[in-house]
């Protein structure tokens, strides 16, 4: 941690979920801009992340995921010093149960975001964690707020139908040869979003060997 009080990363672990912020420890409120930012995965795109820092306008940037790390802490807030847009913070929550959910602290961060990015990992997770409970209906609240962003798992929750993986992953053949067969699973909406109304979104399509699923 850094000697200065106000600007250090700090971590909360719980069994539940484990949050990183990195920057000010004090939330405050910006004139944020609205948004939908769909990322295919793989590399991280500069010019996507410019974007989402650009409307949340220096505020409090959050990263939701199920798994992995804070690695975008840093990815984000050196992108937002080096556009001259300085965040004033940018925090990762890892969530690792559906507990988490209902958790008013992480509810708070929530609340008090300018901007929301889902990383990649495991979208059945992101289904089973969050859908139907307290942390859906806060992020659907921030919809017409703040630019809500998601790469890989993260891009897939956001459509109107999600491709949900409970399963696992299928592949083109199998989905060719039957298209009902039980890798293919299906849910409604997680977020309603402007302009994805009839849109189901998916990735990786050559490099996992996805086109035939579509």
């Amino acid at each position: 941690n850094n000697s200065n009080s106000l600007y250090r990363s700090h971590i909360i672990d719980t069994d539940d979920y484990t949050i990183y912020r990195l920057g000010s420890l004090i939330d405050i409120t910006t004139n944020s801009f609205t948004g939908i930012g769909l990322i295919g995965g793989g590399s991280d795109t500069n010019k996507a992340f410019i974007w989402q820092i650009n409307n949340a306008n220096m505020g409090d940037f959050l990263v939701l995921r199920a798994t992995g790390s804070d690695a975008y802490n840093e990815y984000i807030m050196n992108l937002s010093i080096l556009t001259g847009k300085k965040l004033n913070s940018v925090t990762t929550i890892v969530c690792k149960s559906k507990d988490s959910s209902y958790d008013k602290i992480i509810l708070e961060y929530i609340n008090n975001a300018e901007a929301i990015f889902f990383a990649g990992g495991d979208q059945s997770l992101y289904i089973n964690y969050w859908k139907d409970t307290p942390i859906q209906l806060a992020i659907q609240r921030r919809v017409p707020y703040v630019t809500i962003a998601g790469t890989s798992a993260g891009l897939a929750i956001l459509g109107n139908w999600i491709y949900s993986a409970e399963n696992g992953s299928v592949y083109s053949d199998e989905s060719l040869l039957n298209p009902y067969n039980k890798y293919i699973t299906l849910s409604s909406a997680f977020i309603h979003l402007p302009y994805l109304e009839t849109v189901l979104t998916d990735t990786h399509f050559l490099t996992r060997d996805r086109m035939g699923r579509m």
